[in-house]
């Protein structure tokens, strides 16, 4: 689906120049938590997160959703703190969670910043809060899972530019579908019986079964 990057960070995407770090907002009551899984303190956006470093991570892949198949996802948090009301997992279990929302998204940073120099965000997940258990394993830490539901909500957002016949150059090489966009701009594209001259083509005298076409409406008969 299209992404809704800069052109900054479409063009750092394509260089492979980038470092990626997962940024998660529970809307827990009767206060927000906000974390990430670095090892400071960030400001995105004019959001505060917390950082988890390796005690928080997402169970499985995220991947690019092109459907509206639902596809949950499980957080899973590090619960030696749990009860611990002024660690941030400690905080979670004795906040009112279920069915509250939760979006989990994928931050792109300059490498090399230490995680500073924001480029923009990648996926976006949103979802609800549904269950979430706490896992002890023999010879393993504790965990808690948070499953979340949702996975329709997930997205990338609108791309707000005009693709090209340079852009779609970069991407695949050869495939001349929007070269003539420029010269079609405002062009109304005729159809039917008659063929007029199309911008960049030439005209025709193509015919065909069926009406006419005539100012931009049909003239069937």
């Amino acid at each position: 689906m299209p992404r809704s990057f800069t052109n900054e960070a479409q063009t750092a995407i394509e260089a492979g120049d980038v470092e990626s770090a997962l940024f998660i907002a529970l809307m827990t009551e009767p206060a927000a938590l906000y974390c990430w899984n670095g090892i400071r303190p960030v400001n995105i956006g004019g959001q505060d997160y917390e950082p988890l470093g390796d005690r928080v991570s997402v169970k499985g892949d995220v991947v690019a959703q092109l459907g509206l198949v639902a596809e949950p996802i499980t957080i899973v948090f590090d619960a030696g703190s749990i009860l611990d009301n002024s660690d941030f997992v400690g905080r979670l279990a004795d906040s009112t969670w279920h069915q509250r929302r939760v979006t989990v998204r994928e931050a792109l940073f300059t490498p090399g910043s230490t995680y500073s120099d924001f480029i923009g965000w990648g996926f976006t997940w949103q979802g609800r809060m549904d269950v979430s258990p706490t896992v002890n394993q023999p010879g393993a830490e504790s965990v808690r899972e948070l499953n979340c539901e949702g996975g329709t909500f997930r997205y990338r957002g609108r791309n707000l530019h005009t693709r090209t016949n340079q852009n779609q150059q970069r991407l695949s090489s050869g495939d001349l579908f929007f070269e003539r966009t420029p010269i079609a701009a405002k062009e109304v594209l005729p159809w039917w019986k008659r063929r007029t001259a199309i911008p960049g083509i030439g005209g025709g005298g193509a015919t065909g079964r069926g009406g006419g076409y005539s100012g931009g409406r049909s003239v069937l008969k």
